[in-house]
C-alpha cells in the first residue's frame, strides 16, 4: 500500500457536511457523462445504507488528488471548475466518520484523517491507495448513508431522474412540476430556493462559488425572467400562468418589460383586457389611479412588472389623461353663455377667489365628452403670461345653480391648495376651510 499525504488541515471547509460531501461525487459523475460520454450509475442500498456512484469509461489517477488540478476548467457544459471538490469531499466524509472507497482503473483509493510528522503533528488528510485488477471506471462508495438521507438528497439531482415536463430555452430550463416550484438549480445540481418564483429553473450559464452558492442573485432573478418570457413565447399555454406571475408581483417576472416579445406582449394585454375591459389602463399606484379616474379614465392599480410589460402597447397612464383630456375640453367661449350663465360663473369665482391661497388661472368652462358627463370639474395646468399656473375646468351643466358653480370651484381649488386628491383628509379640511370662508364673506356677523 502506498500512502499520499495531503497538505489539506482536518478541520477545513467545517460547513461542510455529507451532502456536500456527495454533491461533489456526483457532480463529478455528471460531468464525465456530458464531457465523456460515460455511462453512470447511482444505487443506494437501504439494507447496508451504502451508496455506490460508478462512472463507466473513464478514470483518473492520482493527479486529481492534486488541490486545484482540473481538467474542467472552460470546458462548456461542466458544472465543476475549481479543481478542489475531491480531496475536501473525502476530507468531509473522513473526518465525520465515514468509509470511502474509490476505485479508478487498476487502484482503490482510501481517505484516513491522520496526524503528520511533516507539518508538526497537525491532522491532514491522507489517501491510502492499493492496486487491485484494473477496470475502466471510476467507482466511489460511501458507507452510512441511511435511505431518509439519501431520498432528501436524490431530488437536487435532476439526472438521477426530474419530474414532469420542461420547457427548455436559450439560457434555462423551466421546470414545469409544482415540487420544483421556488427552486433554483444550475446544470442540473440545487443551489438555492426562492419562494416568489413562478416555477423551478435549471440555469446553463449562471455562476455559482465553490460552495455552489449563487454568486450573483440579482443576475439569477433576471435570468429567471428572461426564461420565462422565453417559454411563454414557445408555449401560448403558459402566458396563463406568465400573466398570474406579473400580476403577483413574483420575482420570475421582475423584468418582463425587458424580456417581452410582441407575442407575449400581445397576450398579456389580451388576458389584462379580458379581466378589466377593453379601455382599461395599467397604473402602479391609487394616486395615479385617482387622477385617471377623476378624468373618466378606467384606471387598474397593478404591480410594476405587469405593468412594464403593458405600456408598450396600451400607452402610459399620462397618455391615456392627455387623450381623455383632449377629448374632454370642448371649451365654450364666454360670448356662448347664455346671460344667467355668465351671472352665475362671475359670482362662483369672485366669491371662491377672495379666499384662495394659490397661484391659479381664472376657470374656463367646458363640456366633457359622452360617458363622462357626471364629471363637475377638473385641475389642469395651463400658460398664463409665460408662466405655467394651475387651471380649473368647470362643467358647463355646473352654472345652472350658483351653490353649484361655487362648489365645484372650491372641490377643485381644495385639490391645488392641499396637494391631496378626493377622500383625503388634507382635502378635506381645504373644501371646510373655504366654504367657511365664503359663508362669512355672504353672511357678516
Amino acid at each position: 500500500m502506498a500512502r499520499i499525504e495531503l497538505s489539506v488541515m482536518s478541520s477545513y471547509v467545517p460547513n461542510w457536511g455529507v451532502y456536500e460531501a456527495i454533491r461533489e461525487f456526483l457532480q463529478n459523475l455528471r460531468d464525465a457523462k456530458v464531457m465523456h460520454g460515460c455511462e453512470i450509475r447511482v444505487r443506494h442500498d437501504a439494507r447496508t445504507n451504502k451508496l455506490t456512484m460508478v462512472n463507466v469509461g473513464k478514470t483518473m489517477d492520482t493527479r486529481a488528488l492534486l488541490l486545484g488540478f482540473t481538467s474542467k476548467a472552460g470546458v462548456a457544459g461542466a458544472a465543476g471548475k475549481f479543481g478542489e471538490g475531491l480531496d475536501l469531499a473525502l476530507l468531509t466524509l473522513a473526518r465525520l466518520g465515514h468509509e470511502v472507497w474509490i476505485h479508478t482503473g487498476d487502484e482503490t483509493w482510501t481517505p484516513k484523517i491522520e496526524r503528520s510528522s511533516a507539518f508538526g503533528g497537525e491532522e491532514v488528510l491522507v489517501i491510502w491507495t492499493r492496486k487491485v485488477a484494473p477496470k475502466n471506471e471510476v467507482r466511489v462508495e460511501v458507507s452510512g448513508i441511511d435511505a431518509v438521507a439519501w431520498e432528501e438528497m436524490k431530488p437536487r439531482f435532476l439526472f438521477l431522474g426530474e419530474k414532469g415536463k420542461s420547457v427548455e430555452t436559450s439560457n434555462a430550463r423551466v421546470l414545469m412540476h409544482p415540487d420544483y416550484q421556488g427552486c433554483m438549480y444550475v446544470k442540473g445540481i440545487f443551489v438555492q430556493r426562492l419562494d416568489d418564483l413562478s416555477y423551478g429553473y435549471d440555469f446553463n450559464t449562471l455562476q455559482v462559488d465553490r460552495d455552489r452558492k449563487m454568486v450573483d442573485i440579482f443576475e439569477a432573478k433576471w435570468e429567471s425572467t428572461a426564461a420565462l418570457m422565453r417559454a411563454a413565447a414557445q408555449n401560448d399555454a403558459m402566458q396563463d400562468s406568465l400573466y398570474r406571475s406579473l400580476k403577483e408581483g413574483r420575482t420570475d417576472g421582475a423584468g418582463g418589460g425587458d424580456y417581452a416579445n410582441e407575442a407575449v406582449r400581445d397576450g398579456i394585454v389580451k388576458r389584462f383586457r379580458q379581466e378589466h375591459g377593453e379601455n382599461a389602463i395599467a397604473v402602479t399606484t391609487e394616486e395615479t389611479a385617482k387622477e385617471l379616474r377623476y378624468v373618466g379614465g378606467n384606471a387598474v392599480v397593478v404591480k410594476e412588472s405587469l405593468r412594464n410589460v403593458l405600456v408598450p402597447v396600451i400607452g402610459t397612464h399620462a397618455q391615456a389623461r392627455a387623450k381623455l383630456v383632449s377629448n374632454a375640453t370642448l371649451i365654450v367661449q364666454t360670448t356662448d353663455l347664455t346671460p344667467a350663465e355668465r351671472n352665475v360663473l362671475g359670482r362662483a369665482i369672485a366669491a371662491v377667489w377672495a379666499h384662495t391661497k394659490s397661484e391659479i388661472a381664472l376657470p374656463f368652462v367646458v363640456v366633457f365628452p359622452a360617458g363622462t358627463e357626471s364629471l363637475a370639474g377638473m385641475v389642469t395646468t395651463s400658460w398664463v403670461d409665460g408662466a405655467s399656473k394651475r387651471q380649473i375646468q368647470i362643467a358647463r351643466h355646473q352654472l345652472g345653480r350658483l351653490v353649484d358653480a361655487i362648489g365645484t370651484l372650491i372641490h377643485e381649488v381644495a385639490h391645488i391648495e392641499s396637494d391631496a386628491g378626493d377622500n383625503d383628509a388634507r382635502h378635506t379640511r381645504a373644501i371646510e376651510r373655504l366654504w367657511s370662508a365664503v359663508y362669512e364673506t355672504a353672511v357678516p356677523s
